[in-house]
């Protein structure tokens, strides 16, 4: 199998070929189709298995494929991650995917100012990756706006609800009023459910080298201790 073969557009095989991506990787290959159909999904993988691709280069292709709004715009895209380190690393990874594509990629972490931040959404963002307590931050001083958002991503899904972050709805009452986005939930297969096969949720795709499952959004599983989600 090559990335061709998975329907991606040239600006990011081309943008791939410069990464020196050569054969996408098993969560790769089974998330790009299922994001690009516009399902919701659910997938777990080992570090360093190319998670950040498999729901990045979908994502991308998506909006672009969008008409570009005119003017500042507000974000698209939304991906939640627990740490500064990983924003920065996911954020510089989907702006090499989008060398090729007319897309804007901020991170938004605490630590730093928030006056840089703040000139980047006036300038417009299309994809916006963000550590949730900087960001409502930004939300609650309303200088951050998600009601445009129409794809989200939940990055190491699992750490972030071990350190309580989904306690709080950071969305607001302008996105509850907008129409639900595409959904990927991605997360670290810890290595005391590698051996049961298993990452964020069990499923036939769902293994130690990574999976992913097509996730109908009306239905929801139980939540396993340690925020798990199961089928029954």
């Amino acid at each position: 199998m090559s990335f061709e073969t998975l329907g991606l557009a040239p600006g990011l095989l081309r943008a791939l070929a410069d990464n020196h991506y050569t054969t996408p990787t098993p969560i790769q290959a089974q998330a790009i189709p299922l994001v690009l159909a516009g399902h919701d999904v659910l997938g777990g993988a080992q570090t360093g298995t190319g998670k950040t691709a498999a729901f990045g280069l979908p994502l991308l292709q998506k909006l672009a494929e969008l008409p570009k709004p005119q003017g500042v715009h507000r974000p698209r895209a939304l991906i939640l991650t627990p740490t500064r380190e990983l924003a920065v690393q996911v954020s510089d990874n989907l702006r090499s995917y989008a060398k090729y594509l007319r897309l804007n990629v901020t991170a938004l972490f605490g630590g730093v100012g928030m006056q840089p931040q703040i000139d980047a959404f006036r300038r417009g963002v299309d994809v916006l990756v963000a550590c949730p307590g900087r960001l409502i931050d930004h939300l609650e001083r309303g200088t951050c706006k998600l009601g445009d958002v129409q794809m989200l991503v939940l990055d190491e899904a699992d750490r972030m609800l071990d350190m309580g972050f989904f306690a709080v709805d950071p969305t607001g009452d302008e996105a509850r009023a907008a129409p639900a986005p595409d959904l990927a939930v991605f997360g670290h297969v810890r290595a005391a459910h590698q051996g049961a096969g298993t990452g964020l949720s069990e499923g036939p795709a769902a293994g130690a080298g990574g999976g992913a499952e097509h996730r109908d959004r009306n239905h929801q599983p139980p939540c396993a201790p340690g925020g798990w989600q199961q089928e029954a």
